[in-house]
């Protein structure tokens, strides 16, 4: 007989096989959805809850606000303003803006005309930098009525705004105001909103002023003054820009600093300049003349580096955009004097332009950097030993392609200052004739005009030797740079 066999025991793959690869993934994809949306439950509920604390000190900072405000009493002691404060670690804005309403339902401030005033509206709104969601910030709403009527059936509102060169109110500019408005009205001089109500005033024309020492207005006036007329039962507002006065200077002939520098070099004189000289000052708001008293340097290295040019200094409103200088005057109908007034010159290639001073601007009491301004030169010397007192007189002749046209008169005396040796002379651009006499005021002919020792150091013509237009000489600007 055979040995009996016993079968082989059974495997059980399943339990002892573990998880694969995809299950695995699978139970990690589940979880992470799930935790994330737990995170970002917990993320918002936290989220909503700081935001809703933050909400609600924003709606007590607004209210405190308001209940400020409100103590204060007097709408005309409430202006807008801006405060920051910090609680609870988050920094709050507090925006306070008021304005007037008026009898005709609109929203005025003392710069607008309008009807008569009612009652102050004071709006204020509280920001933060983490505003949830919504980004709403926090506001409340109030109106303050004066304790008294402000205006009388039968009289009007004078208002008064000042601002500065950049747009802010100037505050503390008392105005004065012709004719008296009335008896017992108060003139209070302008709030932290550069404003102030002239209440109750007469229906008629008035002239309103302002001064303060070292202001000036955008028409470079001290002392401002606007006229308007005030209706019964209505705001008439005069408006001004007024601020502390800057500082320009300027370095005349300052292309005279090229002359030892280039081919064939000229040695550095002393310059001497008109006593009559204008200085002309633009932007893009005007232009504005101004009569130049310049200081002479009294050597070519005095003062430093000046190389024989002129200086002066120029008290005028701090324009943000600043101003370029030339010298001369412009006018309707001369505008020779201005160098970009020229046409260029095409009869050389690239063509030439005429070019003013960079533009130079600085804060209000400031001092700008120097405008350099540049000038026609001429070195000239006495025909005679009497002859020593020097004048030049304007041309109206255009000699030169491109030269603007010009009409008018204008003289220039240099006083006693030729020699036998050359005397530098600085001059606006254009046409001028020059004249050697014995003093200022004799004949200005044909037997005093100079046509011989005159020599040019910046671009022109030379004096014509005779006929009509003997001793006419042009004074180039073009390619001559500040």
């Amino acid at each position: 007989m055979l040995p009996r066999t016993r079968p082989a025991p059974e495997v059980e793959v399943g339990d002892e096989a573990g998880l694969g690869l995809v299950e695995v993934l699978v139970a990690m994809l589940v979880f992470a959805i799930v935790a994330v949306s737990v995170a970002y439950s917990l993320t918002f509920t936290l989220s909503n809850t700081r935001d809703a604390k933050a909400r609600q000190i924003a709606l007590n900072l607004a209210s405190q606000e308001i209940d400020e405000v409100r103590a204060v009493g007097n709408p005309f002691k409430v202006h807008s303003e801006t405060t920051v404060v910090t609680q609870d670690g988050e920094t709050y804005t507090i925006q306070r803006s008021v304005a007037w309403v008026t009898s005709t339902g609109s929203d005025l401030s003392c710069n607008v005309s309008g009807g008569s005033y009612r009652y102050k509206q004071v709006n204020v709104t509280v920001g933060w930098a983490n505003k949830g969601p919504t980004g709403i910030p926090a506001r409340s709403d109030t109106l303050l009525a004066p304790a008294t009527r402000i205006n009388a059936p039968s009289t009007g509102t004078i208002l008064v705004s000042v601002k500065g060169a950049d747009g802010l109110p100037e505050a503390g500019v008392t105005p004065s105001v012709s004719p008296s408005p009335g008896t017992g009205v108060t003139i209070e001089p302008t709030d932290v909103e550069g404003c102030s109500y002239i209440l109750g005033a007469a229906p008629g024309s008035y002239t309103v002023s302002i001064s303060r020492s070292g202001y000036l207005d955008v028409a470079q006036q001290a002392s401002p003054s606007v006229v308007g007329v005030v209706a019964v039962g209505a705001s008439t507002a005069f408006q001004f820009q007024y601020d502390q006065a800057a500082s320009f200077p300027v370095r005349y002939a300052s292309n005279a600093l090229r002359l030892p520098t280039q081919t064939p070099a000229v040695p550095a004189v002393k310059i001497e300049y008109p006593a009559e000289l204008t200085t002309t000052y633009t932007n893009s708001s005007g232009t504005w003349p101004f009569a130049t008293t310049v200081t002479e340097a009294s050597s070519a290295t005095a003062p430093a580096g000046a190389l024989g040019t002129g200086t002066a200094a120029t008290a005028l409103h701090p324009y943000a955009t600043g101003y370029q200088a030339f010298a001369g005057t412009s006018t309707a109908t001369c505008t020779v004097h201005d160098p970009s007034s020229w046409a260029p010159d095409t009869r050389v290639t690239p063509a030439l332009i005429g070019s003013r001073s960079v533009f130079q601007s600085t804060t209000p009491g400031g001092t700008a950097a120097t405008l350099a301004v540049p000038m026609g030169l001429v070195d000239v010397v006495r025909p005679t030993s009497t002859r020593t007192y020097l004048v030049a007189i304007r041309q109206p002749d255009q000699i030169i392609p491109g030269q603007p046209a010009c009409t008018g008169s204008l003289t220039y005396s240099f006083g006693n200052i030729l020699t036998t040796t050359a005397t530098r002379v600085a001059l606006p651009f254009g046409s001028w004739k020059l004249y050697a006499v014995t003093s200022t005021g004799t004949t200005y002919n044909a037997t005093t005009v100079l046509t011989t020792g005159v020599t040019r150091r910046t671009p022109g013509t030379d004096p014509v030797a005779s006929g009509t237009t003997q001793g006419l000489l042009a004074l180039d600007p073009r390619g001559v740079a500040p």
